[in-house]
């Protein structure tokens, strides 16, 4: 088969976007200064009279240590004194040991501040779906791809979303509602606004009337209602009712968001507001109109257009979200993913289905010729779909995997979205042969130990129901009980046909016992260590039947690396 290898290039308006986000510090007001441009997040500093307010703390510690640098020269001889989570996002906290300490923390030198919900999420998603997360975020953020116009331009957000040491430290002090409070000697609000997530909080300065208002406003792009890198149901009108209480409540003079660039002037704040809002319940509505009349998903997105005002708005552009996303995410959001095809209750296998296509095709080498010709003609997403039937087909047909490799870079260097152009490339390089990809950076570690480490030791426990090899214990019932006893807690896994319950307290009869210091624990979640080598080694003790540790720790999967995970050569 004939390889037509697209020349890399950059779409303009993606390389005009990209240039917007240059390193730099802009203040506003009298007291806040954000850093743009050093990572994916921003991250703001507020002057207070006892020392500075961090508020968020980027992704991961390298870049923090390069803005910690940058924030020591611009207040030479004042320390931080308090942070203040927006949300959970990794990107605006896994940072936070670039810019301070756990000891800090623990002495009571810096307190750290957040939504009460914060620590759920990050439990639930960032590390109860970490391994899919993480490599579904590498390839959003084109982690592994090279810089440059052969790969990576620019997040859509801001910089790149590099792998690196990333860290976590645990709230302090924790807000469910409106709180006026007192950080470093200056009177703020804290001030809970979902949208984005649900545990998201602004930082509202009253004297000056400015708002940080976290990922509440994506600075400018289109808001990503839903990410390609997978993320709980965003509800479009709860956004739109926090923006609404902004307008017309709050009423700021001045935002300052963590994507993007301030808003520095009323008529600015209510222009953006209002459109941002504006575009955000035109897709629920627009979705919801066509849904009630019994269009599909797919259908939907060929029936809705912005408004050119919105779509041409300049804090709208699609770089990071886009409108034909959004609209199947609303569609599974309000009714669920069976678009009312019987067609669809019971598919056959993909392997199957690509025999079958190719059968009616006309055979593969029809189908490579229809591929080579679509690619020479520059349709490649429908190259690369028709060579996908093949990579399905057979795995280790080379030929059909770099053609669709090369399919997808031309695709990829054709788009504006950064997204779109990641997820491509990224793709292309899961395709290309072994030697070429980079496993090391095609992933992006969304639970690192740090934050698994912060988490309640039955969180951790709880979470491995969901490697459970649940069909080779369908007849096993065993409990076993986990006794932590630093930390004077006492939980227990029962293992029950098929299913793994947890039991905040252990049931007084157990097939097993573990006692164990929490430190185990934390060089368990490390991967320093195993079950095994932890009991041969006396750091765990065994009360019971000690046969039965084996076959219950042989009821697990181990925990799957992100870069193991295959998205398109499967």
């Amino acid at each position: 088969m004939t390889r037509i290898q697209p020349a890399p290039d950059i779409n303009p308006a993606l390389a005009e976007h990209a240039a917007r986000y240059s390193r730099k510090i802009v203040k506003t007001g009298t007291r806040t200064h954000t850093l743009i441009g050093y990572n994916i997040a921003n991250v703001s500093v507020i002057e207070a009279p006892e020392g500075l307010i961090l508020v968020d703390a980027m992704a991961q510690e390298i870049s923090a240590r390069d803005a910690a640098t940058d924030i020591a020269a611009r207040f030479p001889g004042q320390s931080i004194r308090a942070v203040v989570y927006t949300h959970f996002h990794n990107d605006h906290v896994n940072g936070i040991e670039g810019f301070i300490t756990q000891k800090q923390v623990a002495n009571g030198e810096v307190e750290i501040w957040a939504h009460s919900d914060l620590m759920h999420f990050v439990t639930e998603v960032s590390a109860g779906m970490g391994p899919i997360m993480g490599r579904r975020a590498a390839y959003t953020f084109g982690a592994a791809l090279p810089r440059g116009s052969e790969g990576f331009v620019h997040a859509g957000l801001g910089m790149p979303h590099d792998p690196g040491p990333r860290g976590f430290i645990a709230p302090t002090h924790l807000i469910s509602e409106r709180t006026k409070v007192r950080l470093a000697g200056l009177e703020l609000e804290l001030i809970p606004i979902p949208s984005e997530t649900d545990d998201m909080i602004g930082v509202y300065l009253p004297d000056e009337e400015i708002l940080l208002t976290g990922d509440c406003i994506q600075g400018e792009v289109y808001p990503n209602l839903y990410t390609l890198r997978g993320t709980p149901y965003r509800d479009p009108m709860q956004w739109v009712a926090t923006l609404d209480w902004m307008r017309h409540v709050l009423q700021p003079q001045m935002i300052v968001p963590h994507h993007g660039h301030p808003m520095t002037s009323p008529e600015e704040v209510n222009d953006v507001l209002t459109a941002y809002r504006d575009a955000i319940q035109f897709t629920h509505d627009q979705t919801v109109r066509f849904m009630n009349q019994g269009l599909r998903p797919d259908e939907i997105v060929q029936r809705v257009q912005m408004p050119k005002h919105l779509a041409e708005h300049w804090w709208l552009g699609e770089f990071y979200g886009t409108l034909k996303h959004c609209i199947p995410a609303i569609y599974v959001g309000k009714v669920g993913w069976f678009s009312g095809d019987p067609v669809d209750l019971d598919p056959l296998p993909p392997a199957e289905r690509a025999r079958r296509y190719v059968a009616l095709m006309g055979g593969a080498d029809a189908v490579r010729t229809a591929a080579e010709s679509a690619a020479g003609d520059g349709d490649f997403l429908w190259a690369a779909e028709l060579l996908g039937l093949l990579v399905s087909l057979s795995l280790e047909d080379d030929a059909a995997r770099l053609a669709r490799a090369d399919a997808l870079r031309g695709w990829a260097y054709e788009q504006a979205n950064p997204n779109w152009r990641n997820w491509a490339l990224s793709c292309a390089m899961e395709l290309d042969p072994p030697p070429q990809i980079d496993g090391a950076r095609q992933q992006l570690v969304l639970a690192p130990p740090a934050v698994v480490q912060a988490f309640p030791p039955g969180n951790i426990l709880r979470g491995m129901a969901t490697r459970l090899r649940a069909e080779t214990v369908t007849d096993l019932h065993l409990t076993m009980a986990f006794c932590i006893e630093d930390r004077g807690l006492d939980h227990a896994l029962e293992l029950r046909r098929g299913i793994c319950e947890f039991h905040e307290v252990a049931p007084k009869t157990v097939d097993v016992r573990l006692r164990f210091e929490s430190g185990f624990l934390h060089d368990l979640i490390a991967q320093k260590v195993r079950w095994p080598e932890g009991i041969e080694q006396g750091r765990v003790q065994v009360e019971g039947n000690r046969s039965m540790v084996p076959l219950f720790f042989g009821s697990f999967e181990p925990p799957m690396a992100p870069k193991d995970i295959k998205l398109v050569s499967r």
